[in-house]
């Protein structure tokens, strides 16, 4: 069988049997794959400190490719991102960006896009007293990277051109109405002209550049209200 090498995201570890372990990575090369550790839970295992949630790391599987379950030959850790787990609230923060990657992500498909946004944000979180604008940016740009573009500018239906203060947002389209397409549907949600600004620049700006995006706690809850709508 082929053998594969390089770098991953622990996004899962589950207990599998009476010692193995089945594990969920984000890989950079294959997308998200599941590996089977054999013995990992046994105390002389190596394996014990590498298969913790958000540790990046360096991995060997082998398996054909294609199939849904790999086996895992060795697991090294590159980064434990300890920086993380100090802080109660930016833990909290990284364990919700790898739920979402986990469950949103396609099995088997390469999206080097998505693995290297989890790993810059990763990375920035720590610096961040308030993660809230740093996570809906990652869910903006995460989305986008999926297929999910958002539409900012053109109605949904008719494709005009939205003017600010009358528009609203389709949750289902992840785009914007226009007043007079908003009045033949009740998917349309209101959205106000700084929630609006905040996607549109989380659509531009380089991640290490995310920094600079910020939210008053009234726009901040709508943006995560119909972010978690598209999600």
């Amino acid at each position: 069988m082929p053998l594969y090498q390089g770098k991953g995201i622990v996004l899962r570890s589950l207990e599998f049997g009476e010692s193995d372990r089945l594990v969920t990575f984000l890989s950079r090369d294959w997308g998200k794959i599941k590996a089977i550790c054999k013995n990992a839970r046994k105390v002389k295992s190596g394996f014990l400190a590498s298969l913790t949630p958000l540790n990046y790391v360096e991995i060997v599987f082998f398996g054909r490719e294609g199939r849904s379950l790999f086996r895992l030959n060795a697991c090294e850790i590159v980064n434990p991102f300890s920086r993380l787990r100090s802080d109660l609230e930016t833990f909290f923060a990284a364990l919700y960006l790898i739920d979402i990657v986990e469950a949103l992500s396609p099995e088997g498909e390469a999206n080097e896009p998505v693995f290297q946004l989890l790993l810059e944000v990763l990375n920035l979180l720590p610096g961040y007293k308030n993660p809230g604008p740093l996570l809906r940016f990652f869910e903006i740009r995460f989305l986008d990277y999926l297929g999910y573009r958002f539409e900012t500018e053109k109605c949904l239906h008719c494709r005009n051109t939205c003017k600010p203060r009358e528009t609203r947002f389709n949750p289902t389209g992840s785009g914007l109405v226009c007043a007079a397409c908003s009045r033949r549907g009740k998917e349309a949600i209101a959205i106000s002209a700084s929630t609006l600004n905040f996607i549109k620049m989380g659509l531009q700006l380089p991640v290490d550049r995310s920094l600079r995006l910020k939210l008053n706690p009234t726009p901040q809850k709508e943006l995560e209200h119909i972010l978690h709508l598209c999600l």
